[in-house]
Parts: structure tokens; C-alpha cells; sequence
């Protein structure tokens, strides 16, 4: 019998570092993939703040640093990695 096989998984990535189409996952739904961010400074000039926007017009303010959830697409059967 064989296995199924999951259409999506998750992997974690720093705020900070999420980039144009990517899909944060919260608790266990998906949001809007982003469409842009960018990251606040304290009053003492540190990173502190990352704030993004989605496709479909929704704000996260996340703080700089912390891991976010991140949905990816499963690898295919047979699909090979490049190296």
C-alpha cells in the first residue's frame, strides 16, 4: 500500500528574511502569500520591527527575529534536487 504523500509542509525562517511569495502560516492556516516588507529600527537604531503585506491587502507586524512558519509545496515522486 503505498503512503500518501502531503501536498504542502512547513519549514521555519527568521521574519526578517521572508520574501515576495512566500506563505506564512498561522497556528495551522495559511495566509495570503507576501507581496512586500519591511523592517522598523528602534529608537536606538536596532532592528526591531518587520512589517509585511499580503497579497490580499492584510498587515503582519512581526518582531525582527522571530521564526515564522513558511508553506512550501512537497517534493513530486522521483523529483530530483539540483546538485
Amino acid at each position: 500500500m503505498p503512503e500518501s504523500q502531503p501536498e504542502s509542509y512547513t519549514f521555519r525562517v527568521n521574519a526578517e528574511l521572508l520574501a515576495p511569495g512566500q506563505i506564512p502560516v498561522h497556528e495551522s492556516t495559511s495566509l495570503a502569500p507576501v507581496r512586500d516588507s519591511s523592517v522598523e529600527n528602534d529608537d536606538f537604531g536596532v532592528p526591531a520591527l518587520v512589517h509585511l503585506v499580503l497579497e490580499d491587502g492584510m498587515t503582519l507586524r512581526l518582531a525582527y527575529g522571530s521564526s515564522v512558519r513558511v508553506q512550501a509545496p512537497a517534493r513530486r515522486c522521483g523529483a530530483r534536487g539540483s546538485g
